[in-house]
């Protein structure tokens, strides 16, 4: 008899739900979009609400669907954008807007912490030199210009923690958002309370680490009520959205390489050995023992996003297969067309938020 899993992706244009049986077969996927807020340049929010309306959309969809299979679901898992920051208050309520990790507000956080932490020992301990998609400079933002919700802030964590959260009523932060935030001591998989302390940030509001692809706990029956899933199902801690992607794609053997064009792109090269480079980020891998080195662009499917939005008006797959195919039949060079995609800065290997976009090499030629 054929058992199904049921998974959930938060990612930064959608939430993407599937239906899977044990044999591999794909019985079922569901989407609902959401827009990103970015009220000022480089701002980039999303509402986290939002994300839980839309997983109990696409979780209903699929039960109409699919009732008998549905109610056969053994296992929930989640991933998502990392590192996003979700801040709650203690019942789990957010306080503002979930800020993602390809904003760039924070610069003037960014220097300040650049030029007061040492920044080898950062390193050495992180995997990471301060940079704009760390975790602190992002809170130290909010604490500056939002004081009241600074002090409101009971929980910090991700954006697939926040729906695990929704499902189990547990607090957690998943082991690749720890890694990713620059406030967790990567070898030791503990937070660096003293750095901190050091600024004012109450260690406590970080819930305790969970690892990759534990059981977190199960679905409780207000969730249940709330999305028709059976009461008790158990929720693992899932992964970032990246790192699962490298593990759907055979990404398992020191030397693969994946390049993965989501929100934002990313060159995931896969090691046995914990290996760290001050221009790329870190992660953990699902498979045991194993590692991602990280190349991060931060508008790649975003940016598309945006060009259609403001080309057609809409962001539909008959769009975006229409552009595909007029596309084609232009040379790849685009006849001198240079687009620089730094519209939300960028990460790796600049590590410049102030980086912007550039559209040039058009002539009257061009349409």
């Amino acid at each position: 008899m054929e058992r199904y899993i049921f998974g959930i992706d938060i990612g930064t244009t959608a939430v993407k739900t599937v239906l899977i049986s044990s044999s591999g077969r794909m019985v079922d996927e569901a989407t609902q979009p959401h827009p990103l807020i970015a009220l000022h340049t480089g701002w980039a929010e999303e509402d986290a609400e939002v994300w839980w309306e839309n997983t109990v959309r696409c979780i209903r969809l699929i039960n109409e669907r699919h009732p008998e299979e549905m109610k056969k679901v053994e296992c929930i898992g989640a991933t998502g954008m990392v590192p996003a920051i979700v801040v709650t208050d203690g019942a789990g309520k957010p306080l503002r807007n979930a800020i993602l990790q390809n904003d760039v507000r924070a610069v003037s956080q960014i220097e300040m912490l650049t030029n007061t932490i040492e920044q080898d020992e950062l390193f050495s301990l992180t995997g990471g030199y301060t940079n704009q998609q760390h975790v602190l400079p992002r809170l130290l933002w909010i604490r500056d210009h939002e004081p009241e919700v600074f002090a409101s802030i009971v929980h910090v964590f991700g954006s697939y923690d926040y729906i695990n959260f929704k499902l189990t009523g547990k607090f957690a932060v998943e082991a690749n958002w720890a890694a990713e935030s620059g406030l967790f001591d990567i070898r030791k998989k503990c937070l660096l309370t003293q750095q901190l302390n050091r600024f004012g940030v109450d260690p406590a509001i970080f819930p305790p680490l969970c690892e990759i692809m534990r059981v977190l706990g199960a679905v409780t029956p207000a969730a249940s009520q709330s999305t028709g899933l059976r009461s008790g199902i158990p929720v693992i801690s899932g992964s970032a959205d990246h790192v699962a992607s490298a593990l759907a794609a055979g990404i398992i053997t020191s030397g693969d390489l994946l390049i993965k064009f989501g929100g934002a792109g990313d060159i995931l090269y896969c090691t046995d050995a914990l290996v760290t480079h001050e221009r790329l980020f870190f992660d953990y891998h699902i498979v045991p023992g194993k590692y991602l080195v990280n190349g991060c662009m931060a508008a790649s499917g975003s940016l598309i996003r945006w060009f259609l939005w403001e080309t057609a008006g809409n962001y539909d797959k008959a769009t975006l297969r229409h552009f595909d195919e007029e596309a084609a039949a232009l040379p790849a060079t685009g006849d001198g067309l240079i687009v620089l995609p730094y519209f939300l800065g960028e990460e790796t290997p600049l590590m410049d938020p102030l980086s912007r976009g550039t559209i040039f090499g058009l002539t009257l030629s061009h349409t």
